[in-house]
């Protein structure tokens, strides 16, 4: 009977002179290890880290995928038209890409966490102070009514909290250092609350209402009146003039430090329920 392993007559499989040799014994003899019959359990330990990278494989190989994507998006969005070096449009275009890289190489919103806030137009940025006051509230179980700008007739203003009517007003840290908030009106709130916003903190002022068309007591800043109006008004702050009001209790000064518990209780000791 022919031998089934090389089909040749005189022997059989186990006494079969080209009888294969496992890969691994095979390797074991090439490195001088003692090739020793393999155990079942040594054989299923190496059938399971051959399965293990196989799968790291196939997840690098997606991950190449996606990073070739990125890649591909990124040469698009950066493959626009360049004019001839030596023309018109051409001098305008350098002059102007080498003040947009100098500018933004020398903003300090550069490497942000908080830069998608600072490419917010003023608008946008003024609805996520909003939204971010709402959110505290509702976050630390403080009475708050929030529906978008509300106009009534005791008065114009963003939110209610603990019955009383707040107007909330964002400013983000500006090329000059400082913050500038804009459309303040006279009336129609009890509490102004400014939210200033730098690249890795945040200022929350709260003070009562006052004439606006004179200087405040608790600000020291006078507002100023917007040009072809007769209430609208001006107010820029510095980093200087929240910090001295942080010992005063008018601000807080928000880092990766302070708890929604701090700034919730800030909140409330500041913002007098309406009883």
């Amino acid at each position: 009977m022919p031998c089934s392993q090389c089909a040749q007559s005189g022997h059989n499989k186990a006494t079969c002179p080209n009888k294969k040799v496992s890969f691994i014994v095979s390797c074991k003899a090439a490195i001088g290890i003692k090739t020793s019959p393999i155990k079942r359990t040594e054989l299923l330990e190496l059938k399971k880290k051959m399965s293990e990278l196989e799968k790291e494989n196939e997840e690098l190989k997606k991950k190449m995928i996606g990073l070739e994507k990125e890649n591909e998006e990124l040469k698009k969005k950066n493959n626009k038209k360049k004019y001839k070096k030596d023309t018109p449009l051409g001098f305008l275009q350098k002059l102007g890409d080498d003040t947009y890289h100098c500018e933004n190489d020398a903003s300090s919103w550069k490497n942000s966490p908080l830069l998608s806030l600072d490419k917010l137009k003023n608008d946008c940025s003024g609805k996520v102070g909003e939204l971010f006051v709402e959110m505290i509230c509702n976050k630390s179980n403080i009475q708050c009514v929030y529906n978008g700008d509300i106009n009534s007739k005791d008065g114009t203003y963003d939110i209610l909290i603990n019955g009383m009517k707040i107007e909330i007003k964002t400013a983000k840290l500006g090329k000059q250092k400082g913050f500038q908030h804009e459309s303040l009106r006279s009336d129609g709130y009890d509490y102004l609350l400014f939210l200033d916003i730098t690249p890795t903190y945040f200022y929350m002022t709260i003070v009562p209402r006052y004439d606006i068309t004179k200087e405040s007591e608790i600000l020291g800043r006078t507002a100023h009146l917007r040009k072809g109006t007769s209430n609208v008004f001006k107010l820029d702050f510095n980093e200087k003039l929240l910090k001295s009001l942080i010992p005063k209790g008018y601000t807080i000064m928000v880092s990766e430090e302070i708890s929604l518990e701090e700034l919730s209780t800030f909140i409330t000791t500041n913002i007098m329920k309406n009883n």
